[in-house]
């Protein structure tokens, strides 16, 4: 019941409470914390933003391409893909190796989605070729 009480008591001046939890939390947050943070419009997160704007263009591409269901789509797949490797290897990398060690770790998500696209490719590639054997197998049967 004490809690039913507290709900409506917050409830009642939810942006005044609001308000308040949200200094309450603020100031809980060390000053330590919020300087690891990039700061907004400084060249890092300009840096990471375009990284984020130009990879996702690419990974849209890529995955827009499945289900592979011709050789248009089959054609601009693998172009997805080596543009996705090329851009992982140069400017991925290259951004990287700008940053500060410790700061490589914005870019960790980013890669991760590159890798998983990569990965999946050669996992369409492999599916491929298994049923291309199959079928080519099943030719001198008919």
């Amino acid at each position: 019941k004490q809690w039913y009480q507290r709900r409506v008591a917050i409830t009642a001046g939810s942006s005044q409470n609001a308000l308040q939890a949200m200094v309450e939390i603020t100031d809980s947050v060390s000053s330590n914390h919020l300087s690891k943070l990039p700061k907004p419009g400084s060249t890092l997160m300009e840096e990471i933003r375009l990284c984020y704007l130009n990879a996702s263009q690419i990974l849209c591409h890529f995955w827009m391409c499945f289900p592979v269901t011709n050789p248009i789509l089959e054609e601009k797949v693998n172009r997805m893909a080596e543009s996705i490797l090329k851009y992982k290897n140069t400017t991925l990398q290259h951004t990287m190796n700008k940053l500060p060690s410790k700061d490589t770790r914005f870019l960790k998500h980013l890669s991760d989605q590159l890798d998983l696209a990569l990965v999946t490719h050669e996992q369409w590639i492999s599916k491929k070729e298994k049923s291309t054997d199959c079928d080519s197998a099943l030719i001198p049967l008919l």
